[in-house]
């Protein structure tokens, strides 16, 4: 009995004890809720940075909180700030805070947002760049691989692929045969323009314009460059020329010289036999080097017309340097008949090249049942 007594005298001092003790907690917080709980603001919503060349603007958008009216934006380790006046519509408003004179370079970027009463939002926080001087020697203008006339008044630029995915488009000038000048943009997915009423005389400016992130306010430029349009394919002179091939048809006097000698009546055929199938080749020595090669021509037979080839070079006829596979047009380009016409096809290189050898590996053709080369004529060319 004695024990149950001091157990509940030992209860009672503990519930006492904890009554005061929450006493004091109170009286500790009580300075900082007399005024009831904290208000916060709304925080930015949608928050976007758009960088620029040195300058650089923040936008986002308020949903509710009609007491907004004022924003205080920190960066640089909250060295600068700038205070920002909102006023609301009652709607959905957007906010655009431009950045101006700023240093190249990557910035934390702290948004608070405030009202009257001077109750403030959270912070909320998001990284931003300035681009300047830096980022414009880092960008390339995007190569022309060939600018060509084709036909009487029409030219055709072949575009090379841009260095980085900034690089939105090109800005090109050129004028006409009748002095008119003309502007295009012209998209980097473009592959290829076509500028009409021009000549092999024409010459055309173009630069690059680089876009730094989807949502930047400024662009970038590269310098100008001027591009001379190349004259018409000039077939190389054959004369002396010599050819070796892996087989011909000796038997239909169609044999390898037929592809060099300058006849379009005759042909070149790989030898008729059922174990002679593609690749087929042949190697040419020019007899000496012939410079500033743009590329290689073919007049097509209609029958079995060439598809495919690899085309390789040499300065030695021993040392080879491979230029790649080539598809060539579906095209026949010959009429045997009277009068007799011709046009060629070609296969361009992407530059310029001199040498003294080129070796022909033919490795099908648009018919899937043949397995004979079948051509009229090939060479190389000039402008």
């Amino acid at each position: 009995m004695k024990q149950n007594k001091n157990i509940l005298i030992l209860s009672f001092m503990l519930l006492v004890g904890f009554i005061i003790s929450c006493s004091k907690m109170d009286s500790n917080y009580s300075g900082f809720i007399k005024d009831g709980p904290i208000k916060y603001t709304g925080r930015p919503d949608s928050l976007k940075v758009h960088s620029g060349n040195h300058r650089l603007k923040l936008s986002w958008i308020i949903f509710a909180d009609p007491k907004i009216n004022r924003a205080l934006i920190y960066w640089n380790n909250r060295k600068d700030s700038v205070k920002v006046p909102i006023t609301r519509t009652g709607g959905i408003d957007t906010v655009n805070v431009t950045l101006s004179n700023m240093n190249e370079g990557t910035y934390v970027f702290e948004i608070f947002t405030f009202d009257a009463d001077g109750n403030k939002s959270v912070k909320t926080e998001i990284l931003g760049n300035v681009y300047g001087e830096n980022y414009q020697k880092t960008i390339l203008i995007r190569p022309v691989n060939v600018a060509s006339v084709i036909g009487r008044d029409s030219a055709r630029i072949d575009w090379g692929a841009v260095s980085f995915k900034e690089a939105i488009s090109s800005e090109l000038s050129y004028t006409d045969l009748m002095g008119g000048a003309h502007k295009l943009d012209v998209s980097s997915e473009i592959a290829a323009t076509i500028l009409t009423n021009v000549n092999a005389t024409t010459s055309f400016t173009y630069r690059t314009k680089y876009l730094p992130s989807p949502l930047a306010i400024d662009s970038f430029y590269t310098g100008y460059k001027t591009v001379k349009i190349k004259g018409a394919p000039v077939e190389v002179a054959k004369t002396g020329w010599t050819i070796t091939a892996s087989s011909e048809d000796v038997a239909g006097n169609r044999r390898a010289v037929n592809l060099i000698d300058g006849n379009l009546t005759n042909l070149y055929v790989s030898q008729i036999a059922a174990s002679i199938k593609y690749p087929h080749w042949v190697i040419v020595d020019m007899k000496s080097v012939v410079n500033d090669v743009e590329g290689f021509y073919f007049y097509q037979r209609s029958t079995n017309p060439l598809k495919t080839l690899e085309i390789q070079i040499s300065n030695n006829g021993t040392d080879w340097e491979t230029l790649g596979d080539f598809v060539i047009a579906n095209t026949p380009t010959v009429n045997t008949g009277s009068p007799q016409t011709a046009k060629p096809v070609y296969a361009d290189l992407t530059r310029v090249r001199s040498f003294r050898y080129f070796k022909h590996i033919y490795k099908n053709d648009y018919t899937s049942t043949s397995v004979n080369v079948n051509i009229h004529e090939a060479g190389v060319f000039i402008r």
